[in-house]
């Protein structure tokens, strides 16, 4: 064997055993995953001058999926609680009995309580800008019921609380769009932005609507919406009176509208990704919003035999009727439901100061001035209905 030929074996033996070498020593600290505690949602209340941090994990085995075998029992959801002066102290209680290391960088969703949101969030975000586990696209919401209560309800069939609200709020958002949920970085995003009214979706319970086996079982919704600005909490406003915010959200994907007269049902419609196009303007010293609303309908259902433009002029006027109430609603509470001064911020800042200088909120009743509503009846169902 010749000199190169013995020294190119060494140099390639050396190359495999130092390639072989590297991963080994890399695995020196890893753990296995049974014994990582791995956080799905947490939850912050403030209690009698203290931050309660809660956390929700859950058992593994209803989250895969099993071939060829059902799923026993409940799913395991393990809840913890920790108290603090200050949210870390409050995360270090947690840790002092989680028996392993807890792991949040699987956190799809965190949830504020009321009574944080009338304290402020600006040390939550800061501790969520600070802790590099915790990602940004987690579902935020906020309630007036118990975080534990929330962490625990389970969905339908024993399946996994992932698939919940909770952590998927989009499937039911897009089949029924009402109030549209909300990732923690836009939530960052507008309560830090002065000309903004952030929101956050509002999660409650709903333990009449469904039973198991005739037995009630509670399930989790969102009821309304919570309005903050500059970290401050304005109000909570329900869902019945937020039925117009839907017409001028760009993401409303499906949503129903219900055409009554005389306080009586006529026809159910469906609409579908409405369009809307908004003017923000000053004139003599105040401020004005003109809006134009395109809508797609679809019949689901016709209680009262009526034609074509009968239908049409009673959905004009039940969507118009719905964006000024809620329009009307947001301003008795100090709360720009539509962002019209957001959008009057983007367009003439210069405006916007010389507004704000004088009223922090200088939206008034009568600011959205002009309404216009165009919708077109474009389909009947499978039902072949004449309707003219």
């Amino acid at each position: 064997m010749t000199l190169w030929r013995l020294r190119f074996r060494r140099l390639a033996l050396a190359a495999v055993l130092a390639a072989v070498a590297v991963p080994a020593g890399g695995c020196w600290s890893s753990k296995e995953i049974q014994n990582i505690n791995y956080l799905s949602a947490i939850g912050v209340d403030y209690v009698n001058d203290r931050y309660v941090v809660y956390g929700q994990m859950i058992d593994f085995g209803h989250v895969a999926k099993q071939e060829g075998a059902a799923l026993q029992g409940p799913p395991s959801i393990w809840i913890g609680k920790g108290e603090g002066k200050t949210l870390n102290g409050a995360v270090n209680e947690v840790y002092r009995t989680s028996q392993q290391q807890t792991y949040w960088a699987h956190v799809t969703a965190i949830v504020f309580s009321r009574r944080l949101l009338a304290h402020g969030t600006s040390e939550m975000l800061d501790l969520l800008n600070r802790y590099r586990e915790i990602r940004y696209n987690i579902w935020a919401f906020a309630t007036d019921r118990s975080i534990e209560e929330l962490f625990s309800i389970t969905p339908f069939f024993k399946l996994s609380p992932l698939s919940s609200i909770l952590h998927e709020p989009e499937d039911e958002y897009k089949q029924r769009s009402y109030i549209r949920p909300m990732y923690m970085y836009q939530y960052m995003a507008d309560v830090k932005e002065p000309a903004a009214t952030a929101f956050l979706p509002s999660l409650s319970t709903s333990p009449a609507a469904w039973t198991e086996n005739k037995k009630p079982h509670k399930l989790l919704r969102i009821d309304g919406v919570y309005y903050m600005r500059h970290f401050q909490l304005i109000a909570k406003l329900e869902e019945e009176q937020l039925d117009g915010l839907r017409w001028l959200d760009p993401h409303t994907a499906r949503t129903p509208l219900t055409l009554a007269e005389d306080g009586e049902p006529v026809a159910v419609m469906v609409a579908e990704q409405p369009k809307a196009r908004v003017r923000t303007f000053v004139q003599d010293g105040r401020f004005y919003a003109d809006c134009a609303i395109k809508v797609k309908l679809g019949l689901s259902e016709l209680v009262e035999a009526e034609t074509k433009d009968r239908l049409k002029a009673l959905a004009i006027q039940t969507i118009e009727a719905e964006v000024r109430r809620t329009y009307r609603e947001g301003v008795a509470i100090g709360a720009d439901v539509y962002q019209l001064g957001w959008r009057l911020h983007r367009s003439k800042p210069k405006l916007w100061h010389q507004l704000s200088d004088k009223d922090a909120f200088f939206l008034r009743d009568d600011s959205l001035r002009s309404l216009k509503v165009d919708v077109d009846l474009v389909y009947t169902g499978k039902y072949k209905l004449q309707l003219e």
